[in-house]
């Protein structure tokens, strides 16, 4: 039935799954281990690591395919305001413009529908000292996706999410030259109803409400070396202990997220990454059920560091990436994609 097929798009179950795999590619590559200190595309990430940008400041444009004809497109623009302000914007989609396998109650072939989720978002972080920095963001989410049709014509019915304005906050301490942690909570006040289109004729539709969780995540990043090469270890584990509305989540959910970046040369490194290594309440009291659920998502990806671009009047910076990682719901594998600018 359709409300079987759309509801295999999530991810572990959870309100906002669309959003829970990692945004640009460095970040994607790198196992979604990127909150103690993401390179560009921090108001996703943490916020408060805007005020890292002392000077200047970033363009990323990105995007990336996964199976099922699944796609999503990103853009960044962050900039420092000194003395001890920066500021950033984000725009993100995520979808499918060609869903043409959906059948009905009686397995007849509907026509062709689609799937949207956008994320509008706007951060700010303030430089406290040389070593600690804190900031926030407001996100504006928006989904639509195919709920009913009509018995008689076929024709696809929609849900729409009603305005829905979420929040996150952030931390951010250079502990050491080597040692870097991060802290973050999002999507506070961000729950999404999904209620039929007005247009719709009625038939087989379906209100629907998301419950979006608000994970709190402590993330860390170590810097070493291997055969004298730089190389990062970072990690981010995210803990759902309650919803977006501050009201008690359900079933506790833990995840861990491990990635990992070795600098060959000045200007590319590989990187490497494990993610989704959940811990609940099934790993101790149905250990069957989690063992048979456990899917976590193995990556790899390279990039070109920072190369310096000539201008009339100055030089800047260009990098590129790429990452590509199995899928958990469908055979083949996720890429992303993407170039960022620095001036």
């Amino acid at each position: 039935m359709l409300a079987q097929i759309i509801s295999a798009e999530g991810i572990g179950g959870q309100g906002g799954a669309v959003w829970r795999a990692p945004l640009g590619a460095e970040s994607f590559a790198m196992g979604g281990a990127h909150t103690a200190d993401p390179q560009y595309n921090r108001v996703w990430w943490n916020p408060a690591a805007l005020a890292i940008i002392r000077r200047g400041g970033t363009i990323s444009v990105g995007g990336g395919y996964r199976p099922l004809g699944r796609s999503e497109m990103n853009f960044g623009l962050e900039k420092a305001l000194p003395p001890i302000l920066a500021g950033g914007l984000l725009f993100a989609y995520r979808g499918d413009h060609s869903l043409d396998n959906l059948r009905g109650a009686e397995g007849e072939q509907l026509p062709k529908s689609s799937f949207t989720a956008l994320d509008l978002s706007a951060g700010l972080s303030i430089s406290i000292s040389r070593r600690f920095s804190a900031g926030a963001s407001i996100e504006y989410l928006y989904e639509k996706i195919p709920s009913g049709y009509d018995p008689q014509s076929l024709a696809i019915t929609y849900s729409k999410s009603s305005p829905n304005v979420g929040f996150s906050a952030g931390l951010v301490e250079k502990v050491s030259e080597r040692y870097q942690i991060g802290l973050t909570v999002k999507h506070l006040n961000s729950r999404p109803t999904m209620s039929p289109d007005a247009t719709s004729n009625g038939g087989m539709n379906a209100e629907l409400e998301d419950d979006m969780p608000a994970p709190v995540t402590i993330a860390q990043r170590v810097k070493t070396t291997i055969a004298s090469k730089p190389f990062f270890w970072t990690t981010d584990i995210s803990l759902s202990m309650f919803k977006a509305d501050f009201s008690q989540i359900d079933h506790f959910d833990g995840m861990v997220n491990n990635g990992f970046e070795w600098q060959l040369a000045d200007a590319f490194a590989l990187r490497a990454g494990l993610r989704e290594l959940h811990f609940n309440r099934y790993l101790v009291k149905e250990y069957d059920q989690y063992a048979e659920s456990f899917r976590p998502v193995l990556s790899f990806g390279c990039g070109l560091k920072p190369v310096n671009i000539k201008m009339k009047k100055a030089t800047r910076s260009l990098a590129i990436n790429y990452g590509i990682s199995n899928s958990r719901i469908a055979h083949g594998v996720d890429q992303q994609f993407d170039v960022v600018f620095f001036f």
